[in-house]
């Protein structure tokens, strides 16, 4: 399993089946001493004549807003790899394509509410401007680009565009300590208002993750996909539900029966190209997504058995994993769930109060993903009605040593299922006939 958190990590470690890779990027005074690339994800802008097939870059304009917390600091903006010629850049001929960064205040250009973001101005005066083509200092490092307040109430914008060319230039953003730009700040966000991203060197058996920014009902907003070239594009949520796009009405559950929450987020997978750009736009509103995407091996559903058991009571059935399952068991614990009940444990006994059939749920946890955070799997539980137990004898009183028969053939049970017995005397087993 890969694990990868972009934007906000400079250091990394990915893990795979047949390796494990370290990768850390070594800066000196804004140098970088040494890179070694993998699996990555970049934000990316095209030039206006670039392909948009290929590109889904119909707009060449897109805004990042740096938003920060409560209690947030001042701190600063760092751009990687800002102009072309980049590891993930695509140059078309000459490098022909500007790219513009630009940080504005938050409210000169947006209102946000109840998980809504609303267009207040198309344009605003830029506070810090960064205009790049191909220059050398830009190139695979990292560029401090602006300091940035909290005395804007609701953050920043970082507008990035570029205008004639047909080049495509894949960078990355980080909100970090002045000096230090592996001092990563967690006072502040970075959120994209429609989503262009580059995905680097992702095989074609791991995917991207990323998670939308606050749905405030948890329900999936209208979006689709442009530009994807031999990958799947879709949403995946809580509990290992998919769907490619477009998601039909219907598919999202916010809240189960069980009362367990569901979210959930967007699946990009790799493919076998080495650079791979698409664009992601709400429909017909932005869509907002949180700049921490992940990237991890294709989720696949592990095997999961379930053994029913007799318990104390006859209307009680034990529930538990078979030895594949635990195996299977990396980290977590299951919840078992019947009606509105929830059941944290390994094993469950469950009342199911009288004989009859009933669906129960067993959530199944995964490890180090956003989606899912646990398999579910839907099963029957059968609980039997007791058997009627009717005992005859020959003879109603006997003398000491006497003899006396007794049968069990009466008996029946109310759902036709064979019968054992088992007599005993004193505590003594005597037989199991009849």
């Amino acid at each position: 399993m890969a694990v990868v958190q972009f934007f906000q990590r400079i250091t990394f470690i990915i893990l795979n089946s047949s390796r494990t890779t370290a990768l850390t990027y070594l800066l000196l005074l804004g140098c970088i001493v040494s890179v070694s690339y993998s699996q990555e994800v970049f934000l990316s802008v095209s030039g206006n004549q670039a392909n948009k097939k290929e590109t889904g870059d119909n707009t060449h304009q897109y805004d990042i807003w740096i938003k920060p917390d409560t209690n947030a600091a001042t701190a600063t903006l760092h751009i990687f790899d800002a102009g072309l010629g980049g590891v993930a850049d695509i140059i078309a001929g000459t490098s022909e394509t500007k790219t513009t960064f630009e940080l504005i205040p938050f409210d000169q250009l947006y209102s946000y509410s109840n998980g809504t973001i609303t267009i207040v101005s198309r344009t605003a005066k830029a506070t810090a401007r960064l205009s790049t083509l191909t220059e050398q200092q830009y190139l695979n490092r990292w560029t401090k680009f602006s300091t940035l307040s909290p005395s804007s109430k609701n953050g920043w914008i970082l507008r990035v565009r570029a205008l004639d060319g047909n080049d495509v230039n894949s960078y990355q953003l980080v909100v970090a300590d002045s000096n230090s730009v592996t001092s990563i700040r967690n006072d502040w966000s970075l959120i994209a208002i429609d989503l262009s991203v580059c995905l680097f060197r992702i095989s074609p058996t791991s995917e991207m993750q990323i998670r939308p920014y606050q749905s405030v009902d948890g329900s999936i907003y209208s979006f689709a996909s442009f530009g994807e070239e031999q990958v799947q594009v879709g949403v995946r949520d809580a509990f290992g539900n998919s769907s490619k796009l477009p998601v039909p009405k219907g598919f999202f559950v916010p809240t189960l029966l069980n009362g367990l929450k569901n979210n959930w987020g967007l699946t990009i997978s790799g493919s076998p190209l080495k650079v791979n750009n698409l664009v992601i736009k709400g429909i017909p509103s932005p869509m907002l997504w949180e700049l921490k995407p992940t990237i991890v091996r294709q989720p696949q559903r592990p095997e999961i058995g379930i053994v029913q058991m007799a318990s104390s009571s006859c209307n009680n059935v034990l529930l538990t994993l078979n030895e594949a399952a635990k195996k299977n068991l990396f980290d977590g614990t299951p919840k078992w769930s019947f009606e509105k009940s929830i059941i944290e444990k390994d094993s469950a006994d469950i009342n199911f109060h009288k004989p009859g059939k009933y669906f129960a749920s067993l959530f199944f946890p995964t490890r180090g993903i956003y989606f899912p955070k646990y398999w579910r799997q839907d099963f029957t539980v059968s609980v039997n009605a007791p058997p009627s137990a009717l005992i005859t004898t020959d003879k109603l009183i006997v003398a000491p040593g006497e003899i006396v028969t007794l049968s069990s053939a009466a008996s029946s049970d109310p759902e036709k299922n064979p019968l054992t017995y088992q007599w005993f005397v004193n505590g003594e087993f005597r037989s199991d006939e009849k």
